[in-house]
């Protein structure tokens, strides 16, 4: 081993030097970068490289960068996406039975700063992992949540109790039978959370059209919160400022409802490319979907105006102090504000400039400033197999 590759071995992230706030800010995750052929597609999108590269998150340094970058602007919790395979519906669950759980169980439950992050997940109903009787929900899943995840002294909790987001209305109407079969569901998990030791459990779950029947429905289930996990846009190619007023005004239309407490979200872009590009034919051509992006000054804008929404909120809301950003790292389908090519930490620095008491000094050196990294390997790798195999046999070395 080479002086250089032993220093690197050796180099350690540096401990986050986190900033204080009066606000509680989460931000979703999407863990979905522990496989690496995810990267390929967006080889056609150099302005979205992360400035990590194509990185591994199995790769608990990979993490460390991450929660450091967090803490040092404001962002307390992960919303982590969580799924399970389909073919583990109705059996014990075990990490080898989730999709996507790189990041949490081998990035976030290894690394040296993770208990200093708090973390949340979201269950993803509409993808997999749908519970297909009351006995899967009460055998199986929820006591994996239990011994996994809520036990951890770093899950978000409010009052002694865990947070369960879940993800999304169409799915949690349809997979539970409506509003009682939902609320039959919802009650039945108290009781497991209450006999598993705690003083419950919240369950928000996620809605973002705009239909009030649909947050009556919610309510009849007894859904705790009413949280979004992206912000809509309406127009298919609006401007900053088209977008900057759809944001303020779902919000106020949300709060006017007054049928869930709401938890206020931001998003920073959409742009469903290139992970849902259609085919020319389709009724879902690129040129008719929602795409958009705010620069950071926009982005502080929405921030700003958040801001002034939740100091507007009665003191008894969640949302007066709680705000989940919409979307750290998902770089295939158009939405993030973990540190990029074209953005730099543009993105956090104007979640520290209007969420905290901007008391700390932010770290910006990357990975290779101190002799770290890259951690593109486990991709580069793939891509050389790729290529190797695409070879005619007698091309092969």
């Amino acid at each position: 081993m080479s002086t250089t590759e032993a220093a690197r071995k050796e180099a350690q992230v540096p401990d986050p030097v986190p900033v204080s706030s009066d606000y509680l800010v989460g931000c979703h995750y999407f863990p979905g970068w522990g496989i690496p052929q995810n990267w390929q597609c967006l080889e056609m999108y150099p302005e979205r490289t992360p400035l990590l590269s194509y990185y591994d998150e199995r790769n608990p340094e990979v993490a460390d960068w991450e929660i450091k970058w967090a803490l040092e602007h404001g962002i307390q919790f992960w919303v982590y996406c969580w799924y399970r395979k389909q073919e583990n519906v109705g059996k014990p669950v075990d990490y080898d039975g989730l999709f996507y759980a790189h990041e949490i169980h081998e990035g976030l439950f290894r690394c040296r700063h993770g208990e200093q992050m708090k973390f949340a997940i979201m269950w993803e109903t509409s993808n997999a992992g749908a519970v297909s009787d009351p006995a899967d929900l009460e055998n199986h899943l929820f006591p994996f949540w239990v011994e996994n995840y809520f036990r951890r002294p770093n899950y978000l909790t409010v009052d002694g109790k865990p947070v369960l987001f879940l993800y999304w209305y169409d799915s949690l109407m349809a997979r539970f039978g409506g509003p009682s079969g939902l609320r039959d569901t919802l009650n039945r998990m108290r009781d497991l959370a209450v006999r598993a030791g705690f003083p419950g459990i919240l369950l928000p779950g996620e809605y973002r059209a705009g239909n009030p029947d649909d947050l009556r429905r919610m309510a009849e289930a007894t859904l705790d919160w009413h949280f979004i996990y992206c912000m809509p846009s309406y127009q298919q190619r609006p401007t900053a400022e088209q977008v900057i007023a759809a944001q303020d005004h779902k919000l106020r239309f949300f709060r006017d409802a007054d049928l869930l407490p709401l938890i206020p979200c931001a998003s920073a872009a959409w742009d469903p490319m290139p992970w849902n590009s259609p085919q020319p034919d389709t009724p879902y051509h690129a040129d008719r979907l929602q795409r958009w992006k705010l620069m950071p000054q926009d982005w502080r804008t929405v921030l700003g105006n958040v801001k002034t929404f939740m100091d507007e909120m009665p003191e008894d809301q969640p949302g007066r102090r709680m705000l989940i950003l919409d979307n750290w790292n998902e770089w295939g389908e158009g939405h993030y504000i973990s540190p990029h090519v074209e953005g730099g930490f543009g993105y956090l620095k104007a979640v520290r400039d209007v969420f905290t008491r901007c008391d700390n000094e932010p770290d910006y050196r990357t990975p290779e400033e101190l002799g770290m990294g890259p951690y593109d390997g486990p991709y580069r790798k793939w891509v050389e197999e790729e290529r190797r195999r695409a070879k005619p046999a007698g091309e092969r070395s």
